[in-house]
């Protein structure tokens, strides 16, 4: 993968451009170890850190920025920092709404645009393991979302347990995000597909899914 490299601790401070980025963990841990001090790198340059994560953990968030001396209070009520839960995000009415998920993004960024001159987004995408209706819809999200994000400054970075999602799924996640985190380091992603052809490709296979009791031969042994 060649350079340019960009340090995950800093990532979003050298860019003059929107960006999107995946990152694969194999435990809370190992994430919270390289992705705080994105956070930490945002608010010390006085943008607006966002990140959007599990309701059952919140005090354990709350108590991780705490552990790595940031200011949780004073933050998050000048609205520097927004740690939002899945509820409040991804799964607002209690399921995936596409439209409704890239407008609110679209807003947390204009309002963190508009004081604090850029947001940066960390999101644990472990929400989309829920069941919720609509979650099956995860990667036409993230494919949109770099359209979103085209134009502007804001950075998203997507945090995925690798452990929990099949082969297929992450090969589709690593295809809708132009940015990848290798150790510590963001790195241009080679296996990133440009989001109308992505969905074209994706629409396709999708359709072309047989439908349960269709497309299949009879059972030789029957009759």
């Amino acid at each position: 993968m060649n350079s340019p490299a960009i340090p995950l601790a800093s990532f979003g401070a050298e860019l003059s451009t929107g960006c999107h980025a995946c990152a694969f963990f194999e435990d809370p841990e190992q994430e919270y170890r390289a992705l705080l001090p994105f956070a930490q790198d945002c608010l010390r340059c006085g943008e607006q850190c966002a990140h959007f994560g599990s309701g059952l953990r919140e005090q354990e968030r709350f108590q991780r920025f705490a552990g790595y001396a940031i200011d949780v209070a004073g933050s998050t009520a000048s609205g520097q920092l927004a740690l939002r839960t899945w509820e409040h995000t991804y799964l607002r009415g209690g399921c995936f709404e596409i439209e409704g998920m890239l407008a609110l993004v679209a807003e947390l960024m204009r309002e963190g645009r508009t004081a604090f001159g850029r947001t940066r987004l960390w999101a644990d995408m472990e929400w989309s393991l829920s069941g919720q209706r609509g979650c099956d819809r995860l990667i036409e999200y993230e494919s949109r979302l770099n359209t979103l994000l085209d134009g502007g400054t804001d950075v998203v970075l997507c945090a995925y347990d690798v452990r929990k999602y099949s082969a297929s799924m992450v090969m589709d996640v690593l295809r809708t995000h132009p940015m990848l985190v290798v150790g510590e380091h963001v790195h241009p992603n080679p296996l990133f597909v440009p989001s109308e052809q992505f969905l074209f490709e994706y629409r396709r296979r999708g359709a072309m899914r047989p439908r349960a009791g269709e497309g299949t031969d009879p059972d030789p042994a029957a009759g």
